[in-house]
């Protein structure tokens, strides 16, 4: 069992066109990274992994230099895939997200339970090669998704920021994916 740190990434500027994947790190998001990274406890770190999307990489080099350690990417922490969502009106994606939470499917979005085992495999690697403490940083979506957050709990994450610690693998949840 190892104690990880769900962390959620920076702001991020968004681009119609660009794909969300690769939209970038504001200075604003940059310097609250660093500011984040400042925290004590981050030096206990075993481990810091992150998902590859620039957004979540930027927010995990910070607090891996705080720990004296390097990012270990893991492909699997990606935020839920939402091909071909152009930006949209804040109002209309928090609507597209609500009910996405609440399972319905969209074209071009990542079915939830996919997202969801993914995420959980992921973690599953991340606590087996942690040697104690743990930073998971990934994604808005992928976090509600596995902890079963409603939209406002979503809506108030913090970016960047810890959104909960958890002791991994949690007892049940393999069951409730498998």
């Amino acid at each position: 069992m190892a104690t990880l740190y769900l962390v959620r990434h920076t702001a991020v500027e968004l681009v119609d066109g660009v794909p969300p994947r690769d939209w970038p790190v504001t200075e604003d998001g940059r310097r609250a990274a660093e500011r984040l990274a400042r925290d004590p406890a981050w030096r206990a770190l075993s481990l810091v992994a992150t998902s590859p999307e620039e957004k979540a990489v930027r927010t995990a080099e910070p607090i891996a230099r705080a720990a004296e350690l390097a990012p270990h990417v893991d492909d699997d922490l990606r935020e839920v895939a939402r091909h071909a969502t152009p930006v949209l009106p804040r109002a209309r994606y928090v609507d597209l997200v609500a009910r996405y939470l609440e399972g319905e499917a969209f074209e071009g979005w990542e079915p939830q339970e996919h997202a969801r085992r993914r995420f959980a495999a992921a973690l599953d690697r991340v606590a087996a090669r942690a040697g104690g403490p743990a930073a998971v940083v990934t994604h808005g979506l992928v976090l509600a998704l596995l902890l079963e957050l409603s939209l406002e709990a979503w809506a108030a994450m913090p970016l960047p920021g810890v959104v909960q610690v958890i002791e991994w693998p949690a007892p049940g949840y393999r069951a409730a994916t498998s």
